[in-house]
């Protein structure tokens, strides 16, 4: 059993875009052409948003949006626990206090005791596919007139917030909407912004003259090409993965999944993860730790960040193969996991 296939994933949109490849090739064009025009508007329906930029990575979104909102003059919210990008991008772009929030037992932002700053940024990550819990997350924005940016790097095919003013997501191979090498991008209803990534994408030229902050992050032709086409079915991809994750769910879990969760991921909490996984590797099933480690335990952050206490679930996450290139076989060994799983668990409420 494989834990991922991009092979599987991609296949498709490989072969339905070998005109598209051949057309690059002829053209000379590999960079800001026709291909990254046609997919930025097609993402932007398909998310049901005004307008998409697309750029190199997704850290790069992240730190775009951060930057040309000024966010050294506010204060960045982030969770405690999860992908390192978020807040390594907040520190490239300048930011002066970030503040590492708790997470609930959805794995994602907790804002219940926390004190948030007015005009601050706040970034909901939905980890793993899960939604975060956004009521809540509004309800704090619109009391301290704070702006949200939500990270959905691991969330394509989740509709955008509302109430979001940006919404980042990652086209990073593995991702729901990945691509054979690298690129994000920012989603946003406000074309002022828009119009400014685009141009910040690029230097920050306009009309020949660089009139504004900016630098170089473009995602090429190749990729475009490639995500127009798996644009068409990544989402039944994404359905398979709710189906397989089913198998698990009807044994229980720790962590509490939204009803549209992509399952990007499927995770679980143990009280001994080291022999869950010698376990399920003596039945020859692949696992991974999303994350191994907390935000609070990277060095490079401690005089960076101002930390809230937060529980240690990086000790007990551990990831299961949910991916849609399981089979009939692979299903009936997730459910002797989940059984496994059931027994070896531990509650969010349990962790320290």
């Amino acid at each position: 059993m494989k834990f991922v296939d991009l092979n599987f994933e991609n296949k498709q949109a490989v072969k339905d875009s070998r005109k598209s490849f051949k057309e690059i090739e002829k053209s000379g064009k590999y960079l800001l052409g026709e291909f990254l025009d046609r997919f930025e508007l097609d993402f932007a329906k398909d998310q049901n948003v005004n307008h998409a930029t697309c750029v190199k990575n997704a850290t790069d979104a992240l730190y775009m949006t951060f930057k040309l909102l000024e966010c050294e003059k506010r204060t960045i919210v982030v969770p405690g626990f999860g992908a390192y990008p978020t807040v390594i991008s907040a520190i490239q772009a300048g930011a002066k206090n970030i503040i590492s929030a708790p997470i609930d037992e959805s794995l994602t932002l907790d804002l219940s005791n926390v004190d948030i700053p007015r005009d601050s940024i706040i970034v909901p990550v939905h980890l793993y596919g899960n939604r975060a819990r956004s009521k809540s997350i509004v309800d704090v924005a619109k009391a301290t007139n704070s702006i949200i940016v939500e990270d959905c790097a691991q969330s394509t095919g989740l509709e955008k917030m509302p109430e979001s003013y940006a919404a980042i997501h990652s086209f990073y191979p593995t991702k729901p909407l990945g691509c054979r090498g690298d690129g994000g991008a920012i989603l946003t209803n406000d074309k002022h912004f828009a119009d400014n990534c685009k141009k910040s994408r690029f230097y920050g030229l306009s009309d020949g003259l660089i009139k504004a902050w900016g630098f170089n992050s473009r995602m090429d032709e190749w990729q475009s090409s490639l995500l127009i086409e798996k644009l068409k079915y990544y989402r039944q991809m994404n359905e398979k993965r709710r189906e397989n994750a089913k198998k698990y769910l009807k044994f229980g879990s720790s962590v509490s999944y939204s009803p549209d969760c992509v399952f990007h991921q499927y995770v679980d909490l143990f009280f001994d993860r080291s022999a869950v996984i010698g376990k399920l590797n003596s039945m020859r099933i692949p696992t991974m730790i999303h994350y191994p480690k907390m935000l609070s335990d990277m060095p490079h952050l401690a005089e960076r960040v101002k930390f809230t206490t937060c529980k240690r679930v990086s000790d007990h996450v551990l990831s299961l193969p949910v991916g849609p290139h399981l089979i009939a076989g692979d299903i009936t060994k997730i459910t002797e996991i989940a059984h496994l799983a059931s027994n070896r668990r531990i509650n969010f409420e349990e962790i320290l």
